[in-house]
Order: structure tokens, then sequence, then C-alpha cells
């Protein structure tokens, strides 16, 4: 909507907020579609975008997908290990956290 009624385009701070409620609701089709719209923007070498996107899959039960966004990363920060520990605890693998 927000490319349809303006001629702004969502950045990565627009990604980066609005994928935590995509988390909420598990709307995974929704962050599947963001995050092939931040590969076509190029915004997937920004750790705080990688970050979101991880942290989207881990909540949405998808950690395979995480950690090979997480393995994918050119480079982490403290909140990125801290989004993997978290997601592979939350489903249930906490040898791997």
């Amino acid at each position: 909507e927000m490319q349809a009624n303006t001629s702004l385009d969502p950045d990565d701070v627009t990604i980066v907020s609005v994928l935590p409620a995509i988390s909420d609701t598990g709307a995974i089709s929704l962050g599947e579609w963001c995050r092939r719209f931040v590969q076509r923007r190029k915004l997937d070498k920004k750790v705080k975008v990688c970050t979101a996107i991880l942290d989207m899959y881990s909540k949405c039960g998808e950690i395979e997908k995480a950690k090979r966004i997480f393995d994918d990363m050119p480079e982490k920060e403290v909140a990125s290990w801290n989004a993997m520990i978290h997601g592979y605890a939350l489903n249930g693998h906490a040898c791997a956290a």
C-alpha cells in the first residue's frame, strides 16, 4: 500500500519494523514476500535486516531457514547471535542454543 499510494519505497528501517508484526501473526507467506523484497532491493547485506528476517523465521517455526540466513550473514552482531539462540530455544533445540 505504501508503494501504491506514495512515491516512497520501503527501506531497511521499514522492513525491520514490519517483520515483528509478521512474526507475531505467523504470516509466513508475507514474511517470504518481505525476504524476496529485501533480496531484490539488495538490503540482504544489512545486519539488522538479516537479524530481523532470521528472527521472523524462527518465531514462525522455520528454524532451518533462520539458520541459513544466519550462516549467510556477511557479519553478525550480538543481536544476531541472540536471535539465533532464542530461535533454537523457542523451537525445542536447547542443545543447539
